[in-house]
């Protein structure tokens, strides 16, 4: 009997984790879908990317990521670096695409409905849009840099 009771505890649990790992998944997801791509290493040093030696550096790097918006390439300091998908949260298929503020440090701003992203996590900070950026992976020996996603 005590067997018996031991198995069923076990599986209402286990339905239970299922059933809150399924419905957390659907609610995370983030409105840019996941492309795979990759960038061929960037020379940090290279005159191109020199803005990326500096703390709150940022470069884009155009026809890459979702749509061909582009990606932003940060240097968020401690020799960390993070890329983003230039395609604005809000106005996603309109193709609006952001783009580093020039009015504000380690700020990207949407052309079309003006949201202003924090580019140190990606977070909006004002306008319309709610999502984070779409994060993407950066991998560093300290002078190359390649960005790839999947």
């Amino acid at each position: 009997m005590m067997q018996n009771s031991k198995l069923t505890i076990f599986y209402l649990l286990t339905m239970v984790v299922f059933f809150a790992c399924h419905s957390c998944s659907k609610k995370n997801e983030h409105p840019i879908p996941d492309i795979a791509f990759y960038i061929e290493p960037i020379y940090i040093y290279d005159p191109e990317y020199t803005e990326l030696l500096h703390d709150y550096g940022v470069v884009v790097i155009s026809n890459e990521g979702y749509l061909n918006n582009g990606i932003l390439l940060v240097n968020v300091g401690n020799h960390e670096f993070k890329a983003y998908d230039a395609t604005c949260t809000f106005e996603i298929e309109a193709g609006c695409q952001v783009s580093p503020n020039e009015n504000q440090i380690n700020s990207a701003i949407c052309s079309c409905c003006g949201s202003n992203y924090e580019l140190s996590f990606g977070t909006p900070n004002s306008g319309p849009a709610k999502y984070l950026l779409k994060e993407y992976r950066v991998v560093s020996d300290g002078d190359y840099l390649i960005i790839y996603n999947k």
